[in-house]
């Protein structure tokens, strides 16, 4: 039997933290907006319906999802998307982020009921004619074959089957040709239903003046379908660390600049934290301290050239095409750790060198190198507050996938605390964990972990 949660209850709790409030509805559906003042609002619903929930009989549901919105559903057609969307500017993102899916949207503040009414007709209602998800699943395929030329695409995904060993988090965000073979309509429509609730969704926006009246109209307009008869057991995920090698020393055919490349890509990483944990600000801080880049990176070097693997691999390392530390939270853990590329025949170097980094990451760092990373930590995210695309995103996917409401002023005071003693306990115990190790090009001779 199928619920429609489209009664109008009221809002059982509201939290205001400096510009933010978030409120919980009795449907469960939590609402968190931001009035910034501007006459843009950014608006997006975020639910946990993305790939770390599928199974055997689903996988590859939320990548045909992703192309879903954009053809109509049961109550709204192509055309009025379209028409909507032409409107409203023509402003429309989606993003999966292995736990959660996401639709946004930017719109003139008038246009907020709009926005909701728009949500809800095409995210909620996805359409149950075979043809439009067959055309949604040859999106996703061409997508699929596009994606597996893309080594650094295929390096992250194999960083995360070997982390989580290929459950839970491990799952595919592009998947495989027999999956989607296998993947009907009705399986698609079952993994839907099952997991996409208001209890299991937020509503994210900015530019809200008025936020109750706000929460109360996406109470309103936004209606569920899902099975109350099924009881979600979510099984844990957690993260084992492991080994993943492909031997690829051949470039793919591409038609994008500098990617022709032949180029062996190497990952190295940590088991991290989710956001609420105490040591995010000083992993935060790890990361601006470590920074790095590539010896061609677009618009010229320059940029973060006083990180420490800037400092100490390529200004020193010719061989090297590049090396960054790159961080992923998730709500039962994390990644941060090293990710690089280098000519085949320097690619036993780029190994060494990077497993030389992640033995020493709190080594030759100077109370002036901490501090200047604190201080370029705080200036990004003054940055990145100013980008309403990037403040919706942080706040619809922490709420959702961290219960936690985190401010950029938040981080900047948590960052500024971090220390010289925190930061070498912190990359003690990471180095302590078991790791990651991914090659994707030249595997011969990769050292073994």
């Amino acid at each position: 039997m199928f619920r429609r949660s489209f009664l109008r209850r009221g809002i059982v709790e509201t939290i205001t933290k400096e510009n933010f409030t978030l409120s919980r509805l009795t449907n469960g559906l939590r609402v968190i907006t931001c009035d910034d003042g501007n006459g843009i609002t950014g608006m997006g619903l975020f639910t946990l319906n993305a790939a770390r929930f599928e199974g055997p009989d689903s996988f590859g549901a939320s990548a045909v999802y992703e192309f879903m919105p954009l053809h109509g559903g049961e109550i709204i057609t192509e055309k009025e998307v379209s028409a909507a969307l032409g409107m409203f500017g023509n402003a429309y993102k989606v993003c999966n982020n292995k736990e959660a899916l996401a639709v946004m949207l930017m719109m003139p503040r008038y246009h907020q009921k709009d926005g909701l009414d728009l949500l809800d007709a095409m995210c909620l209602h996805p359409s149950t004619k075979a043809e439009k998800f067959e055309v949604a699943k040859q999106q996703t395929r061409e997508r699929t074959q596009l994606l597996t030329r893309d080594p650094t695409t295929m390096c992250f995904e194999m960083v995360h089957d070997a982390a989580w060993s290929g459950q839970g988090l491990g799952n595919p965000l592009t998947p495989t040709e027999p999956q989607l073979e296998a993947l009907t309509v009705d399986k698609f429509h079952r993994f839907f239903r099952t997991y996409t609730r208001p209890d299991r969704a937020v509503v994210a926006a900015t530019g809200v003046a008025d936020h109750a009246e706000f929460a109360l109209e996406a109470e309103k307009r936004l209606h569920f379908d899902y099975d109350a008869t099924v009881t979600i057991d979510v099984p844990a995920s957690p993260y084992t660390g492991g080994d993943r090698r492909v031997q690829n020393t051949e470039a793919p055919e591409s038609m994008n600049k500098f990617q022709e490349k032949n180029l062996s890509h190497v990952g190295l990483f940590f088991q991290g934290t989710p956001v609420a944990h105490p040591d995010y600000y000083t992993l935060s801080v790890i990361q601006t301290l470590l920074g790095g880049g590539t010896s061609f990176s677009s618009g010229g070097p320059g940029k973060g050239m006083q990180t420490k693997l800037f400092r100490e691999v390529l200004n020193r390392e010719a061989g090297l095409h590049g090396m960054e530390c790159i961080t992923a939270w998730y709500s039962e853990g994390g990644l941060i750790g090293f990710y690089g590329s280098a000519p085949h025949e320097h690619a036993q170097r780029l190994v060494a060198i990077m497993m030389q980094q992640g033995a020493s990451i709190a080594a030759r760092v100077t109370d002036y190198h901490l501090e200047m990373a604190k201080n370029q930590l705080r200036s990004q995210l003054i940055l990145l507050g100013e980008g309403r695309e990037q403040l919706l995103n942080d706040m619809g996917f922490n709420m959702l996938v961290h219960n936690f409401m985190i401010t950029p002023a938040e981080t900047m005071e948590g960052s500024a605390k971090v220390t010289q003693e925190s930061l070498k306990r912190v990359a003690r115990e990471l180095v302590e964990r078991p790791l990651t190790f991914v090659v994707y090009g030249e595997t011969k001779g990769s050292a073994v972990l």
